[in-house]
Formats: structure tokens, sequence, C-alpha cells
């Protein structure tokens, strides 16, 4: 529970398929998203079901079917006697400005989760015992909305053609709430195995395990290398490489990699180890794959010189000694995962810079930035789908290529170019917006002009400098809204997202950090839709008129 919003979940076994049910209710109010976002991940990271040993999650079942009043509502772009006229007879141009949809398409909630096609008009706010919309005068006005939805996720072990769906509607004739209830009649396909097979299988495995089994054999492992070399990898360049551990014993060989002293993981972040332990029977040889990976974590303690791209896996084999293995190599140096900082004082490519300038900055942005914006400017302005459709497979490592030798684009994917401006944001070991600056923000903040300039004085000189230009920048694709389809409030979600980022799950949890996200949500709009003379802090912007002020 969340005061007096929350939800409860049901999960079963059917045949051999598991399946989860969640019914929600989540943060009320128009102008709230962040609340209703958030409160799906306090639902997915709270509720937990235990069976034995075992512990799971609602997102761990293959397939998962959410229900409620999710409360979202219509963008607050569209004026409340706008989405009126709309929900008569243009409900297409409603599910554009849908705020759950926009939440999925920024990734912020839902993500996973796929809804059956939607026809009917919007399911609240109705007068009770009729089937009209309450258009009262004044400021407790609601426009209509989808807050009643029916979505449901395949998880692993299932595919998205396991699920029929039949029927999703609304029910007009039940009249007794200002909501109108919403049902779905879906067709879902689960496992069944075949327990002889199983059975036959198993005991097959436990007599060769038996037929090697034997205590006091001697085990004499050897290993294929005790030196793994990945050579130069780059950032999100994903590398593998295979460790093969043979076993000429006469008895099998059990073995596994040691965790870290104070630390479950057996390798650093970087390093990823499959299978981490196992059997090799007299004879035989396992091949266990080592990957090596730097996120924008591992970047960070590289690019700063806070950790070295290399390790050592202690390996541990029964009845017989440990094992060392070094594997490491080199981290190629990247725009990616720097400090703004540091980029406004490379003079050259990441790749050709070995040393950073001390003293004045020399450039007020990132080049990267620059280069990364300037393309989508020339080539995307009219595009639809920035932020929402994907970008050709390979490309974002192209792009990082061109951005750390200083090479011309090649011709690129609009889409992968703004994927990547994404993970760029993301990436800085420090966000545009720093924890200093958004735990000074408080609920209820009155976005005006004056809130503007106390904020902006907040933000040191780089930071400004960026936040000044991608609101710029902005604003420009939002000039080309007919043909790219963007709104004010998606650019807002998204961004705001990428510009307080460097927080834990546990820490985006936490009523301080969704504060800060709807209160910079909040701040984005205001700014993506203020004319010239409210950014110059010349005009006081009028407040919004509140969409409720009753708790619903």
């Amino acid at each position: 529970m969340m005061g007096n919003k929350g939800g409860a979940a049901i999960r079963m076994k059917l045949m051999d398929s598991t399946v989860c049910f969640v019914c929600s209710h989540l943060a009320a109010h128009r102008e709230n998203v962040a609340g209703r976002n958030a409160d799906f991940h306090k639902i997915c990271d709270n509720i937990r079901f235990k069976h034995e040993d075992d512990s799971f999650g609602i997102l761990d079942h293959q397939f998962v079917f959410w229900i409620g009043d999710l409360n979202y509502r219509i963008t607050s772009d569209v004026p409340t006697l706008k989405v009126f006229d709309h929900a008569r007879d243009d409900l297409a141009f409603l599910l554009k400005k849908d705020q759950l949809r926009v939440s999925q398409r920024a990734g912020l909630a839902f993500e996973d989760f796929v809804e059956p096609e939607l026809k009917f008009p919007p399911t609240y706010k109705y007068k009770k015992y009729t089937t009209s919309y309450d258009k009262k005068e004044g400021k407790k006005c609601r426009a209509p909305a989808w807050c009643d939805r029916i979505l449901y996720r395949i998880g692993d072990g299932a595919k998205l053609e396991d699920v029929d769906v039949e029927a999703y509607n609304h029910v007009m004739k039940l009249s007794g709430s200002d909501h109108k209830p919403v049902f779905a009649v879906m067709t879902v396909r689960v496992k069944d195995y075949d327990d002889a097979k199983l059975k036959k299988t198993r005991l097959r495995v436990e007599r060769e395990l038996k037929r090697t089994e034997n205590a006091t054999a001697p085990v004499n492992v050897s290993l294929s290398t005790n030196t793994i070399d990945f050579g130069s990898l780059k950032y999100k360049t994903a590398e593998t490489q295979s460790l093969e551990i043979r076993n000429d014993g006469e008895g099998n060989a059990y073995f596994h990699f040691l965790p870290k002293a104070e630390d479950p993981h057996v390798s650093k972040r970087m390093f990823t180890v499959s299978p981490a332990y196992g059997v090799v029977i007299p004879g035989e040889t396992v091949t266990v794959s080592v990957k090596a990976f730097v996120d924008s974590e591992a970047a960070h303690e590289l690019n700063g010189g806070h950790d070295v791209f290399e390790d050592v896996l202690v390996l541990r084999v029964e009845n017989d000694e440990d094992y060392y293995v070094k594997v490491g190599g080199s981290f190629v140096t990247s725009c990616f995962g720097q400090s703004l900082e540091t980029l406004i004082r490379m003079s050259h490519p990441a790749r050709e810079t070995e040393e950073v300038a001390n003293g004045s900055p020399v450039m007020a942005i990132p080049k990267e930035l620059w280069r990364m914006v300037d393309y989508l400017w020339r080539c995307g302005c009219d595009t639809p789908g920035l932020w929402t459709d994907k970008g050709v497979e390979g490309e974002e490592e192209v792009i990082r290529d061109m951005l750390d030798e200083g090479k011309p684009f090649p011709v690129i994917d609009v889409h992968s170019m703004a994927d990547a401006l994404l993970d760029w944001f993301t990436a800085l070991q420090s966000p545009v917006i720093p924890e200093k600056c958004t735990s000074r923000l408080e609920k209820g903040e009155k976005i005006n002009s004056e809130f503007v300039d106390a904020f902006m004085s907040m933000l040191s000189p780089v930071r400004k400098n960026v936040f000044v230009y991608m609101i710029m920048f902005l604003r420009d694709l939002l000039t080309h809204s007919q043909q790219n389809d963007l709104t004010p409030d998606f650019l807002g979600m998204v961004f705001s997202k990428v510009f307080i980022v460097n927080a834990s799950k546990e820490q985006q949890l936490t009523k301080e950090y969704r504060v800060a996200q709807e209160t910079v949500t909040e701040l984005l709009i205001f700014l993506l839709k203020a004319n010239a003379q409210q950014l110059s802090g010349e005009v006081v912007a009028e407040e919004s008129a509140s969409e409720a002020s009753e708790d619903e």
C-alpha cells in the first residue's frame, strides 16, 4: 500500500507455465504522471511470493496480467474542453496523448507490457447512473481519460503468440460509478511437459553421474589457459572468450568460482562467468564462457582512473587445488562515461586525448553533444518515432566510434542517433541536474519564470549551458510536431529521466526522487511550452489550473 493506493497480486502454476495477476489503483490527478510511474515500480519491487526456499517477483512469471484503475490521463497539452470534443469523434488523437502510452514510449513504466487494441471511448469521468461525461464547470471538471486498463506481459519461456485476445471493451450500461468497467477475453497457451520423458532423462543423467562417482578417486583437472586477454575493448561492445576445464582423473570434478571478499559476485561487474559452477566427469571437458562488457557504471570508474580493466578469477575444484585465471585487456577511452567538466576541456576526440587541458574550458558544451544534436536537427526534425522507434542494430556503435575518433558520420538512421543521445546523457559521470539541485526541490513547486531563474542559478556553468542548449533544440523539434508527433509532455518525461540519472534503483523508488522527477518533468514541459518572454523571465507564467483537489 502507498497511502490509499496500492496493488495486490496472486500467482499460480497452470500446467507447467507460471501466471501472475495484479490488480492496482495508482496515484491520482492529471499532473501526477511521475507518481503513477513510481507506484508501478514500487508494486513490482515490493510484492514477493515465497514457495519453500524460492522467492518470486511479479515479473518473474511467464504471463503477467495487470488490471485496475491505473489513473493515467490525457497529457496536459490538450485543454480539458478539447478532450471532451476528441472523446466524441477522434479517439486516435487522444490515444497519442494518453499518459500510459507516453510513459511506455519513454521507458518510464509498463515498458514491456502490451495492451489489446483499444477501440472504446475513455472510461472516466461519467455522471453516476448515466452514460454522459461529467462536464461540470470550474476547476473540478475532469477531462475524460482511459483510467481503467488491462495489460499483459510475456516473460521468459513464453511467446507473444501464446496470448490470443478475443475481446477488449468497456461496459457502458453499468453506471453506479464515475468509471465504466472494462473487460478482456483472452486465450492463453500454457506448457505441459511430458513427465515420462522428463523422468527418463533425469534417470539417465543420474546413472551417468553415479557411474563416475567415487569420493576417493583422484581428479586431474587442467585449464586451457590461465590468462584471458580481451585486447582493446570499447564501451558497450561485448566480447566473449572460452575457458575449457578438462578432467583426466578417475572421479567427478566438482568446481565453482569463488566470490570476492565481502562480495557475492565472482568477478568485477565488467566480467561475467557462465556457468559459475558445475561438474566435469572423467574424460570430459566443460567450456566456461567469460564475457567482458563495459557499461556506463564501469566506464565511470575506468575513465576516472578509479579501476582497471583486469581481474583474477579463482576456480575451486573439490579434492583438488585452486586455479587462478587472469582476465583483462585495455579499455578504449570514450566520450561516453565521462564528466561534463572533462568533456568541455577535451580539444581532441576521446581516442586522441591523452591529457585533459587544465584551466579554462575549451568549449561551452561538449563537441560530441553538438555533433549528435546537429545531426538530428539536420536529418530528423520531421521524422516520427524519435525516442520510441528503435534504431538500426549496430549503428549506435558506429556513432560512438565516429564521435570518439572525430570522424564524420556516415548515413545514420535518426532513431539510432536519438538513442545514442539518450545513452550519452545516461552515461555521464554526474547528471546534468545533480543531486544537490534535486534534493532542494519540493512537491507542489509553482513552476514559473521565477522558479526557472532560481533553478538555473543552482546549476554550474557547463550544466546550465547544456540544459539551455537542449531546451532550445527540443523547442525546435516541437515546431515540427505536425510531422514528428512529438509533444512537450513526452519530451519532458524522456529528458527528465536522463537529466537526473545516476540514482540506484532503490533511490529511484524514494519519495524524494519521485518528487524530483515530477518537478523536473513539469519544469521541462513549462520551458517547452513557454514563449520567448517567459523564457527570459520578463513575464511570470500564470499557475496552471489544477485538475483535482480531491483524491480519486
